[in-house]
Order: C-alpha cells, then structure tokens, then sequence
C-alpha cells in the first residue's frame, strides 16, 4: 500500500499544483485534430518538484474538470470524458503516478519524460481513435516535437525542481 503523508507544505504544493495545471490547459495552441497545451509541461515539472504527490494534484484537476469546472483545453464536465483528447489526460495520469514510484529521488534524466510522453501516446492515441477512428495516427504523430521541445525544458527545469521537496 502507498503511503503518502500530508502535511500543510504539501497540501499547499498540491493546490498549486492544480492551480498550475488548471492555467496551463487555458492557454492553447489549435493545431489539427488537438489543441497544444502545456499541460504534458506543468504535469512532468509538478512531478519533479512533488514525487508521488503530482499524481494526487493531477487526480484533483481531472475531478475539478469531471465535475464541470472548465480547466481543460477544451472546457469541462462529465461529457469531457467522450473527447478524443481525453485519453491524453488519462495518460498523463498513469504516467504521473509510474513517475512518482519508479524515481521518487532519483536525479531526472531526458529518458525519463521521453518514457513518460511514450507512456502518455500509449493511452492517448489509442483513445483518441477508439472516439474518432477516422484520423490517421499520422496526424496524431505530428505533435511529438512539441511535446519533445516541451521534454527538453523539463529536464532544464527538473533537477532545480526537485530541491523544493527539501525545503
């Protein structure tokens, strides 16, 4: 069983966390099939700077969204779950919650995010043609060098990151 103790740092990182989250679906870039967020962005640098609690911060924005608040890209609600964008969210979350037990203190590497965006496109494209098959896979390739750009700044951003959890 994962235990995970909540202090009041932790809580207020967590609502930080979803905060940034939140803010970082707002802002989008409509390419194609997808809107470019910086969501996959805020998801891995909360993951370098909390460990296993970005995953209990991503859980509370997916509930926030679910719940009919708009912080997705898109907007929110229960219906949001029959967008072909949904797959993404939920792989960001099994890739946050792997994250967070594979390498709770271990200095973050570019394989690292690479591995978690593999781990995202795994859920997500599958998704994304389960709602809408009509697309090829082609088109949702094209967004790898976005989320490889956003992987980059990451690991820049990571390693500093991660010394907040010291704090």
């Amino acid at each position: 069983m994962l235990k995970i103790k909540f202090s009041t740092k932790a809580l207020t990182q967590t609502a930080i966390a979803v905060a940034v989250l939140a803010i970082s679906g707002i802002f989008t870039v409509p390419v194609g099939h997808l809107n470019i967020t910086l969501q996959w962005l805020a998801a891995m640098l909360a993951s370098a700077a909390m460990g296993r609690r970005a995953a209990a911060a991503f859980g509370a924005y997916l509930f926030m969204g679910l719940c009919g608040l708009p912080v997705f890209s898109r907007g929110g609600g229960f219906h949001y779950i029959l967008q072909p964008s949904f797959g993404y969210l939920l792989g960001m979350a099994a890739m946050l919650v792997l994250m967070g037990l594979i390498i709770p203190n271990k200095p973050l590497k570019i394989w690292h995010f690479l591995l978690a965006t593999a781990g995202m496109y795994a859920v997500g494209i599958p998704y994304f043609l389960i709602i809408n098959p009509k697309v090829p896979v082609a088109a949702l390739l094209a967004y790898i060098p976005a989320d490889l750009v956003k992987c980059v700044i990451a690991v820049l951003a990571a390693n500093s990151l991660q010394k907040l959890r010291r704090i």
